[in-house]
C-alpha cells in the first residue's frame, strides 16, 4: 500500500500517541503517504470515510483487524505486527 492511515485509539486505555507517531515515522521513511486518525470506535463504516487509503495500521486494540479481519474491507493491522515486520521493536524509538 502507498497511503496508509494510521488509527489511533482514542478511548482510555488504548490512546498511544507515541506507537502511532513511531509507526508514521517508519512508514514515511519508505516513502508511503499517511494520515493519522482517531477514532473512539474502528468500525468499518468509519474507515469507509477514507476511500483513497489502502490499508490501515491501529495503534489502540491489537486484536482489532485480526480477530475480526472479515469486518474490514481493507488490511487492517496491528501496529506491533508492522513494526515487527519492518525489523523494529515495538517499544523502541
Amino acid at each position: 500500500a502507498e497511503r496508509v492511515g494510521v488509527i489511533l485509539g482514542l478511548k482510555p486505555g488504548q490512546f498511544n500517541l507515541r506507537e502511532a507517531l513511531k509507526v508514521k515515522h517508519v512508514l514515511e521513511e519508505r516513502g508511503k503517504q499517511v494520515l493519522m486518525l482517531g477514532f473512539d470506535e474502528v468500525l468499518e463504516e468509519a474507515l469507509a470515510n477514507f476511500p483513497s487509503l489502502e490499508a490501515f495500521v491501529c495503534t489502540a486494540c491489537p486484536r482489532i483487524g485480526v480477530d475480526d479481519c472479515e469486518k474490514f474491507s481493507r488490511p487492517l493491522i496491528p501496529a506491533s505486527n508492522l513494526l515487527e515486520a519492518l525489523g523494529h521493536e515495538p517499544g523502541e524509538n
